[in-house]
């Protein structure tokens, strides 16, 4: 026998047979039967019904320095551990190395141990994280007093599973990786480092069937990565907009840090990283990207208005397509909007996990433009629905004019709409040949054209999707710009076509361009819409958008 915490541990069960697992004298076999006293009991009873008292007396760490450590719970440590008992979604917004990959393990451990038929899943953004992280569980496990253990059916890296039916297993964030499981608590660790492609499918996939039970547990913790989907849960939570209890926990809430110490990090590791990985203050895009660091941090998503979807929803075919549609801002009387169209097969390759269809409205009246829509969908959705939506769209937002890019299957889409739904105000960049071609020439001009809009504060953009996408949109050689690994830059393509009205030479009036159908003409004159300022041509270029905007690239 030995001595663990003044109850006496046992080296043997009651048979006299030595207590291992697999050769593993720290890991208790299933069936092990012990001679458990009152007082055992009563503290096994005491365990279970407090966690910080658990943690506190019996989960051990390895410490760096001081090696085998019982654990010291700081106060937002027991915080947290509280918060993930009392809520069932939770939401960790923490700063680097302070503790939380600790708090999760001993939750994991300890609901697993005290709950029968209970399944924990650790989630990383890799294998090899989540792996290492049920590896913490492991040693904790092991450090335990026999009689305060769970006997063991099975034990390996990538799962435990208890004789009380209940198991923790690890897995990488995916789709799949779930699939067909019962899941009691989902624990996602760095979730802000799991890419978009993978984020989207296993959200669709995932979420709603942990959910679906009343009593399962959502736990995400993670540090930042820029204004990314996790940034936006977590905002969104603060914000009361989604179901999860959000925590911020600051590297100062840490006892042994203080101002010499956060001087000494942003000396190793600049102001820049400090900032996001320690204040959790997102750096909204790298120093590659098109749009400057600190212009990013001032963009800010809004809400779409639900009620202007509902008031649109039942003009599609399909109603659900409206659940694609954000929308912003309802069309003005005598308005001009622009619609911008970036296509997409929908189709999955081993160079492309994942495609988008992004069709974007922008209000140009005046300046500034106004984004007041956006139609945003990912691997669900057949592209021959496109016509009908660009035509309600268009059709909703004063007969808006359409740029549709024409390469490949744009032309498709551009001739679906021009000819079976018949409508009128779509941009001919050759007669009869709906659309315009994109060349490496034009789409230079529109990236510097749309970097001078928005940072010149000519262009307000409201949607999420759209922001995310500029803070990841970089350069990647001879001038090309696109979107980072695992991203999406559909929004970004679909915003450069919506304004690419400013890159026709032709423009001088609308309603008298040969470019756009002739009945275009008589319907715009019939509104009596006003022209905005960019349109204006008195035989002379008007210098205040020569100054600011440069809108006659092609002259």
């Amino acid at each position: 026998m030995k001595n663990t915490n003044t109850l006496i541990d046992f080296e043997y069960d009651v048979t006299g047979r030595k207590i291992q697992f697999d050769g593993n004298e720290n890991v208790k076999p299933a069936g092990c039967k012990l001679p458990l006293t009152k007082e055992h009991i009563e503290e096994y009873i005491k365990c279970s019904q407090d966690i910080i008292y658990f943690a506190e007396n019996y989960f051990y760490i390895r410490h760096l320095d001081k090696g085998r450590i019982k654990i010291q719970l700081r106060d937002y440590q027991k915080d947290l551990l509280k918060k993930f008992i009392n809520h069932r979604f939770n939401i960790v917004l923490a700063s680097r190395q302070i503790g939380k990959t600790t708090v999760y393990t001993i939750f994991a451990l300890w609901y697993a141990l005290f709950n029968e038929d209970k399944t924990v899943a650790i989630l990383g953004n890799k294998l090899e994280t989540a792996i290492e992280i049920l590896g913490r569980i492991r040693l904790a496990y092991e450090e335990l007093p026999n009689w305060l253990k769970q006997g063991v059916t099975s034990y390996n890296q990538k799962s435990i599973t208890f004789e009380n039916g209940s198991k923790i297993l690890a897995s990488s964030t995916s789709s799949s990786a779930l699939r067909g499981m019962s899941i009691n608590v989902l624990i996602l660790d760095e979730f802000a480092f799991v890419m978009p492609n993978i984020y989207n499918e296993f959200v669709s996939s995932t979420f709603p069937v942990i959910s679906s039970s009343k009593q399962s547990k959502i736990i995400i913790v993670s540090t930042l990565k820029g204004k990314n989907h996790f940034w936006k849960m977590y905002r969104d939570a603060e914000k009361g907009k989604n179901a999860f209890v959000p925590t911020k926990v600051m590297w100062y809430q840490v006892p042994e840090r203080d101002e010499k110490w956060k001087q000494d990090t942003i000396g190793t590791i600049g102001l820049e990283r400090f900032m996001e990985e320690y204040e959790c203050i997102p750096n909204a895009s790298s120093t590659d990207a098109l749009i400057p660091v600190n212009v990013m941090n001032e963009l800010e998503y809004e809400d779409p208005k639900i009620e202007y979807i509902e008031e649109i929803k039942s003009k599609f075919e399909n109603p659900d397509f409206a659940k694609y549609l954000s929308i912003y801002e309802k069309p003005k009387p005598h308005h001009i909007y622009s619609i911008g169209v970036d296509t997409s097969r929908m189709q999955k390759s081993k160079d492309n996990p994942s495609d988008a269809i992004s069709i974007q409205v922008l209000d140009i009246t005046q300046y500034p433009l106004k984004q007041v829509a956006h139609f945003f969908v990912i691997n669900e959705f057949d592209y021959f629905n496109s016509p009908e939506v660009l035509y309600i769209l268009g059709k909703y937002y004063n007969t808006a004019l359409v740029f549709i890019e024409n390469n490949d299957i744009g032309i498709e889409i551009a001739r679906s709409l021009w000819q079976d739904f018949e409508y009128e105000n779509i941009y001919f960049e050759k007669p009869g040949v709906p659309g315009f071609r994109t060349t490496k020439r034009t789409k230079i001009i529109g990236v510097n054209k749309l970097k001078s809009l928005i940072v010149n504060k000519q262009l307000i953009l409201v949607d999420y999707e759209t922001i995310f996408e500029l803070s990841t949109f970089v350069k990647k050689g001879n001038g090309r710009y696109a979107a980072t690994e695992g991203h999406y830059d559909d929004a970004v393509m679909s915003l450069l076509a919506s304004i690419f009205f400013l890159q026709v030479k032709e423009y001088k009036d609308i309603p008298e361009n040969k470019n756009f159908q002739l009945q275009t003409t008589n319907i715009n004159k019939k509104r009596n819409i006003e022209i905005p300022t960019a349109f204006i041509d008195d035989g002379e270029i008007v210098e205040e958008i020569n100054n600011i905007l440069n809108a006659r690239w092609l002259l």
